[in-house]
């Protein structure tokens, strides 16, 4: 058997062009953005050059910076005096809404034991009520059979009459 070169089989040529022009463009794309990586980082070393008179700016303005973070300083200390004075005023609003809602509490309880005699009194008509109805209902079913005999007890005559 005879050994068949890969890169010389018309197949495997195209294969392998196609894979060189892939790194070809790979390649190409790599130099563009290492020459856009060194313009930046010419950028880069302007922006120093501007950077360096603005750091000596920033020592000149220290004093002011400083006395702003004091200014800074001074009022969050009376933002967070304001916050403790509102905490405080809710807290004593929050505790005179619990002793109220247990005062209400113990108002209802105590009209509930004041009027409990009187709904006792109240469910026991409402149940008497409804005994005397079903009773009615009772009799009235029993008048219903009792009329209903009558009738066929009065046919029965009429008909030993004839």
């Amino acid at each position: 058997m005879k050994y068949i070169n890969p890169i010389k089989t018309p197949t495997t040529k195209k294969a392998y062009k196609s894979i060189l022009e892939e790194a070809d463009s790979i390649k190409s794309r790599r130099d563009k953005i290492q020459s856009s990586v060194i313009s930046k980082y010419g950028f880069l070393k302007e922006l120093d050059s501007v950077f360096v008179p603005l750091q000596q700016m920033s020592a000149i303005n220290a004093k002011s910076e400083r006395l702003f973070n004091k200014i800074n300083h001074h009022l969050w200390l009376r933002l967070t005096d304001l916050t403790e004075q509102q905490v405080a005023t809710n807290e004593r609003v929050i505790i005179k809404l619990l002793i109220r809602q247990k005062e209400l509490s113990r108002l209802k309880d105590k009209i509930t034991q004041e009027h409990k005699p009187l709904l006792d009194y109240i469910n026991n008509i409402r149940s008497e009520a409804l005994r005397e109805h079903e009773n009615m209902i009772t009799l009235h079913s029993q008048y219903l059979n009792l009329t209903s005999a009558l009738n066929a007890a009065q046919e029965k005559f009429r008909v030993q009459d004839k």
